[in-house]
C-alpha cells in the first residue's frame, strides 16, 4: 500500500527458497511487454532432515514440469494456482488484487483472483530450491494446510477453475488406491487404467527422488510414499489456523 510501484516487479521468496538460475530477471521485460502479469518458477527440493520426505518432494517437481506448465504456462491460466515460492507479479496487479482475504493458501486466493480478471501468466525457466520437511508430521501439516486451503477457497474460482481443481482434490483422496500396496483393489474402487497410470506415473516419481538421494535400498518403500501422500489431506480436515512449518537444519530435542 506504501512502497509498491506499479510499474515495477516484485519477487516473493520463502525463508529457506534459494535462487538457481536467474532467468526470470531476463523473461520479466519480455513478457511485460506482452502483457503478462505474473509467473512461477520450477520447484526443485533439496535434503533437510528427512531423507523419506526429500524423496516425497519431487512431487513437486514434476507437478511444475507436467500440471503447473500446462496451466500456468502453456493456457497462461494458473488453473490449479500458483506457488508461494518466488511468485512474481507486476505492482500495478499486486496493488489491485492484494493480499487481503484471511486464508490458509493466500497464493491459491491470488490465482483465483488472476484468473477471474482474465490476466496471463507464465512459467519462468528459472528453478528454485525447497528444503523438505523435516518429519512425516511436517510434511502432513504442510499437504494438510494445503488440501484445507484448496477447499476453503474454490467457492472463490469460476466454474472452470472450480472443476480442474475439484478433479485435483478428488484424485488426492483416492490417491491412496494408486499405492501399489492397494494393487488388488484396483479394479473395485477406480477405473483400472486410472489406477494403472497413477501409479506407474507415482513409481517413477518416487524412484527419481530416490536417485536423486543415491539410497537404492528405499525402493522397497515406494508403495508406502502413495499411502503417506495420500493420507494427508485427513491432517487437513482438522486445521484451523494457518501454520507454518520449521524447515530449520537443527537437531531437534
Amino acid at each position: 500500500e506504501k512502497f509498491v510501484k506499479d510499474e515495477k516487479w516484485y519477487i516473493f521468496l520463502d525463508d529457506d527458497n534459494l535462487l538457481l538460475t536467474d532467468d526470470i530477471f531476463y523473461e520479466i521485460s519480455i513478457y511485460d511487454k506482452l502483457g503478462y502479469v505474473a509467473a512461477n518458477p520450477i520447484l526443485t527440493p533439496r535434503l533437510g532432515l528427512s531423507k523419506i520426505t526429500y524423496i516425497m518432494d519431487w512431487v513437486r517437481y514434476f507437478d511444475d514440469i507436467l500440471v503447473f506448465r500446462a496451466f500456468t504456462g502453456l493456457l497462461a491460466k494458473p488453473l490449479m494456482g500458483m506457488h508461494g515460492e518466488m511468485f512474481t507479479v507486476k505492482g500495478s496487479i499486486l496493488k489491485e488484487i492484494r493480499f487481503e482475504h484471511k486464508t490458509l493458501t493466500e497464493d491459491f486466493r491470488f490465482a483465483i483472483d488472476l484468473v477471474k480478471l482474465r490476466y496471463k501468466t507464465w512459467q519462468s525457466m528459472s528453478k528454485v530450491s525447497i528444503l523438505s520437511p523435516n518429519s512425516i508430521n511436517d510434511l502432513y501439516k504442510q499437504r494438510g494446510r494445503w488440501f484445507k486451503g484448496l477447499v476453503n477457497d474454490i467457492k472463490n474460482a469460476n466454474l472452470i477453475m472450480k472443476i480442474v481443481v475439484s478433479i485435483r482434490l478428488v484424485s488426492w483422496i483416492i490417491g491412496i488406491f494408486g499405492s501399489w500396496a492397494f494393487a488388488i483393489l484396483w479394479p473395485i474402487f477406480t477405473p483400472f487404467w486410472y489406477s494403472i497410470i497413477g501409479a506407474i506415473i507415482y513409481w517413477y516419481i518416487y524412484a527419481y527422488g530416490i536417485k536423486r538421494l543415491g539410497m537404492y535400498e528405499y525402493i522397497i518403500l515406494i508403495p508406502i510414499f502413495g499411502i503417506l501422500e495420500s493420507f494427508s489431506w485427513i491432517k487437513g480436515i482438522r486445521i484451523k489456523e494457518y501454520l507454518v512449518i520449521n524447515k530449520a537444519l537443527k537437531i531437534r530435542e
